[in-house]
């Protein structure tokens, strides 16, 4: 008998480890005859390519906000007024999530068709065109189409979620999907940086790059263009790396290798079917229990992120603790250093002893605490008229918290394997999650800063009523959590 090459022997391998009761039975009997090891080496290789994809999402994102309210005054869409900045700066920002958000099922239901890694070569290099094509814009209406494309090209994030829950083994699974809150940690620090650095780089740097007339007539495209390298570097990693996880297209590779064309047409034909009937069947309870779950992660993570920045830098006489922004990205900074260690260190171990469901409820919880510590942090201010040591010591406390908080983004990714009805579906529903995900970041910053308003605006319940909305809302997320099964990592 011959011996298997080792691309065959690895599709055996990733296959096997897919295998369900609907999977074809003669397909798994030749993995079974055919497997060479237990489990898989750990993709070092493979998981830091899709890391690198899903860093491209919050840099391309965020490195427009040090600068998009000059550059949205730069067309000359506000005829000079100023007060209008807001308005058309809003609309770019919001694009890119409106974007994302109503292509990521569409982006995921291709990729269930024709495999993961077009999908996911084609959204770093469209993306790396894009971001650079908004750095040289001119006119409002070329940012909101370059903007929209940003969000089209990253809906491929919950390709790459899908991705790494298919490289991973199930007991390599905590360790890989404790990584994402890390790296999007990591791209929500760099983004500002280097939106901030970079910007106008003819004026803060007039004997070296000012000399350089592109960007004396661009001072937005450095920015831009770094982060549309850090796409390119990723679109030519996965190029020449990254291989194809889809457990539908490698039953059919697998299909194709065997001695008979007979068989090969049987295995093909179920596993269509299989493919088709996991979208029909995969809104069961489980699938939509999970997506309610998502949908209030996102509120509480959307909520905090929106307040913070609002809360601190508006004056203490009017309800904040009257930072500048250099205070917040210093304290947001200094924060993110310790959380990274402290997650890489500790979260997959904490997924692994107490399960999934024990995470994911800390971490509502843990939103609950965020919220509440706002009116703490200016009652201790207001009463002295200053930031003293206790309002450090509650804004330490908040921060510390949100280490816990964020671990839901890993921990809620085990309920959607458990969900899935079958490896096909797991697309699908990363694309679910995605879709709703993104709508929801797209409407929590108008809905806290708008509450945070109201509240102030007209004094109810001392201008506290805003806490105390979003504080239920994210308790009510908690008793959703807790409808969650009780699942092993």
């Amino acid at each position: 008998m011959a011996t298997p090459s080792s691309e065959e022997r690895e599709t055996t391998i990733i296959v096997e480890s897919y295998a369900t009761e609907q999977t074809p039975l003669l397909l798994n009997t030749a993995a079974k005859d055919n497997s060479f090891s237990a489990e898989k080496p750990f993709p070092t290789f493979q998981l830091t390519i899709v890391f690198l994809i899903q860093l491209c999402e919050p840099i391309t994102s965020g490195v427009i906000y040090p600068f998009i309210n000059q550059f949205v005054r730069a067309t000359g869409i506000t005829n000079g007024d100023e007060n209008k900045t807001g308005y058309y700066a809003g609309i770019i920002e919001s694009i890119f999530f409106y974007a994302e958000g109503f292509t990521a099922l569409p982006w995921q239901l291709v990729s269930d068709r024709i495999g993961r890694r077009i999908p996911m070569l084609i959204a770093p290099l469209g993306l790396a065109l894009v971001t650079a094509g908004f750095g040289i814009s001119t006119s409002f209406s070329s940012l909101v189409i370059f903007r929209a494309g940003q969000g089209i090209l990253n809906g491929d994030i919950g390709v790459s979620k899908t991705v790494l829950i298919e490289l991973a083994e199930p007991s390599q699974r905590a360790e890989v999907l404790s990584w994402m809150p890390i790296v999007w940690s990591l791209g929500t620090i760099l983004a500002p940086c280097i939106g901030g650095v970079f910007a106008s780089p003819a004026d803060r740097w007039p004997n070296s790059i000012g000399h350089v007339q592109i960007f004396r007539d661009h001072p937005y495209f450095l920015p831009c263009l770094i982060s549309a390298g850090l796409a390119l570097i990723a679109f030519f990693l996965a190029a020449f790396g990254l291989k194809e996880t889809s457990p539908t297209i490698l039953r059919k590779r697998k299909a194709k290798s065997l001695e008979t064309s007979e068989t090969g047409q049987v295995l093909e034909e179920d596993s269509s079917n299989a493919s088709e009937q996991s979208f029909l069947s995969i809104l069961n309870r489980p699938v939509l229990l999970l997506l309610a779950v998502h949908c209030f992660f996102n509120l509480s993570t959307t909520f905090y992120s929106a307040l913070q920045p609002l809360v601190w830098s508006t004056s203490i006489e009017n309800g904040g603790l009257g930072f500048d922004a250099f205070t917040i990205g210093t304290a947001n900074t200094v924060f993110a250093v310790p959380n990274a260690i402290l997650q890489f260190l500790f979260l997959s171990k904490s997924i692994r002893a107490f399960g999934p469901k024990a995470a994911t409820v800390t971490s509502f919880v843990g939103s609950v605490v965020l919220i509440c510590l706002f009116p703490l942090q200016t009652y201790f201010a207001r009463e002295n008229g200053v930031v003293d040591w206790r309002v450090w010591s509650v804004i330490t406390i908040q921060l510390a918290t949100s280490m816990v908080f964020y671990a839901g983004y890993g921990s809620i990714m085990f309920f959607a394997i458990d969900a899935s009805p079958n490896p096909e579906s797991m697309g699908t529903i990363q694309g679910l999650l995605q879709t709703v995900g993104v709508i929801v970041r797209g409407l929590a910053p108008a809905m806290a800063t708008s509450l945070y308003a109201f509240s102030h605006e007209n004094d109810v319940l001392g201008g506290n009523f805003v806490y105390a909305v979003l504080a239920l809302l994210c308790l009510f997320g908690v008793c959703v959590s807790m409808l969650l099964p009780r699942i092993s990592a």
